[in-house]
């Protein structure tokens, strides 16, 4: 199986091959094999490029020329050479091989490659070419067919251009040619797929006619704008991946199949920079600096985009104009805001609901308060997430309206008390408190003056699991608490593997047992055993 590990890290197309197989350390190893015609898999892996402690380069090192030493090797279908120093591949290198499906050249000396090597007879019909971390320039393709030939992978090569059309690969679906030199393309093929051109230097999209493409990678290239002429060709484009290039505008043209739109860390400052998008699942316009998230160069706002999840993480954004959501993304169903600089989450204003939206993502913002009305357009909301957040007060009513609401991560706040009846409207089932300033818990039914739990008919006791690690508790409080799941059957999460190993308290003595009016003096005094370094005292008041 460390083949198939090998391609795996080599191409992003899955391929299996047979646990079954022999491995050698070198090519002499390989041909004294005493019976080369019986063997189906092959994997030589060496140390060319790759130093061994107590090694000799000249030793290790010498390179040889694959002429026709592999032709006793009559049913091989699956080789590797790999870290395997090879001066040239000759003509006759595979010449017999009429078995051979799958060809591994990965982490060799190979500067030039012709094609016609994978097609020694009229027989031969290999499906998988990997020829990862080498130094090839040039793959010549001249006049050769190779009409089994399903995956080409050429990753960490040095490529300047890549010329090859249907005639000369009529099947093939995935092509990586990522970390190359490549500035100019002529591809023409009727049936690729998945293309992945991350980490050359392109700076246009000419030369393409791939009328079946479903993927695209393009990051990390030297594309400055996107016109609807780069992908006029691509009728069937589903995800198109162009971040990390120096974008400043992009102009698409109407796809009725895109799904995935990723244009994170570009020049876009502005959803007006984005034009003629039609329907689409997703856009990521992560690591981009918007600072405000609205629309503000005029009075008309550009027509809604329809998608469906929109992700802006690390966007520097500092504020998001009123009504803006609403305008831009009316059917949005997922949306991620996570490490901006958000200080209010009253950002879903709207004349109607939002119908669709069912996952919120806000962690690592710097919301410190929860209102009654932020929430209130978020009826059919199903998962919140406020993680890592300065949160201290959260309004009565503050989920009234989201009566669907299931997951609610408060985790890594500081928040010290909860109003009581603050989750009766809901029926949650995951609630997450870690790392809070809380000393107590409202547990439905207890009664402070009698130290007992009376049954109560409350939402709360339908969780079916409550993380509060990290809180100064008092011990009585999670004696309560403790029995108090236990008797609903909810999954407790209150201590942690300090706790645990005895390097933390799991809760802190009070002598007067379990109050809910402890004040924050209790927790300021305490903190420290909980506090990991991670707040400041002086923030408690």
């Amino acid at each position: 199986m460390l083949f198939a590990n090998y391609v795996l890290l080599c191409s992003f197309v899955v391929f299996i091959v047979p646990s079954k197989g022999e491995e050698f350390e070198s090519i002499e190893d390989l041909l004294k094999s005493p019976n080369p015609g019986s063997l189906r898999d092959i994997l030589v892996i060496g140390t060319y490029g790759r130093e061994l402690p107590g090694t000799s380069n000249h030793t290790l090192h010498q390179g040889f020329d694959c002429e026709n030493f592999l032709e006793k090797f009559t049913s091989v279908e699956t080789l590797g050479l790999m870290h395997v120093k090879l001066l040239s591949i000759g003509k006759d290198c595979f010449e017999g091989l009429d078995n051979l499906k799958n060809v591994v050249l990965f982490g060799t000396s190979l500067t030039n490659i012709r094609m016609s090597v994978f097609r020694t007879s009229y027989d031969m019909s290999i499906t998988y070419v990997n020829l990862g971390f080498n130094y090839i320039t040039n793959i010549e393709f001249g006049s050769v067919v190779l009409p089994g030939l399903k995956t080409l992978s050429a990753v960490r090569n040095r490529l300047t251009t890549v010329h090859f059309t249907s005639q000369n690969m009529p099947a093939i679906t995935h092509l990586n040619l990522a970390y190359n030199h490549i500035s100019s393309l002529m591809i023409e093929s009727q049936t690729l797929t998945a293309l992945n051109l991350t980490g050359n230097r392109l700076k246009t999209l000419q030369g393409l006619f791939l009328p079946d493409l479903q993927y695209v990678d393009l990051m990390n290239n030297q594309l400055s704008r996107v016109t609807p002429d780069m992908f006029a060709s691509m009728r069937s484009l589903k995800q198109a991946i162009l971040s990390r290039n120096p974008v400043q505008s992009v102009h698409f043209m109407h796809f009725n199949t895109m799904e995935y739109l990723e244009l994170a860390g570009t020049g876009i400052v502005s959803l007006y920079d984005i034009k003629s998008l039609s329907k689409i699942d997703m856009l990521d316009l992560s690591f981009n600096n918007f600072w405000m998230l609205g629309y503000a160069r005029n009075s008309d706002n550009p027509r809604p985009f329809d998608i469906n999840m929109f992700r802006c993480t690390h966007c520097n954004i500092h504020y998001m104009l009123p009504f803006f959501l609403a305008n831009a993304f009316p059917n949005l169903e997922k949306i991620k805001l996570n490490y901006n600089y958000l200080t209010t989450a009253f950002i879903f204003m709207a004349e109607r609901d939002f119908e669709d939206l069912s996952e919120v993502y806000l962690q690592d913002n710097k919301i410190s308060r929860i209102g009654s009305g932020d929430f209130s357009r978020l009826t059919y909301m199903e998962m919140l997430d406020l993680r890592s957040n300065d949160i201290n007060t959260i309004e009565e009513g503050a989920f009234d309206e989201t009566t669907k609401l299931s997951i609610l991560e408060l985790a890594n706040n500081m928040i010290f008390q909860l109003p009581a009846n603050l989750f009766e409207p809901i029926n949650l089932r995951e609630l997450n408190l870690n790392g809070n300033i809380m000393p107590y818990f409202p547990i439905p039914g207890w009664q402070e003056n009698t130290e007992k739990i009376f049954f109560r008919e409350s939402s709360v006791n339908k969780l079916k699991k409550l993380q509060i690690n990290n809180n100064p508790l008092q011990c009585q409080c999670v004696d309560l608490i403790r029995k108090w799941t236990a008797k609903n059957n909810i999954e407790l999460t209150i201590d942690n593997s300090l706790v645990r190993s005895g390097l933390k308290p799991a809760c802190i003595v009070n002598n007067e047992g379990c109050r809910a009016d402890v004040g924050l003096n209790y927790v300021k005094d305490n903190w420290h055993l909980f506090n990991d370094g991670k707040l400041i005292l002086d923030t408690l008041y």
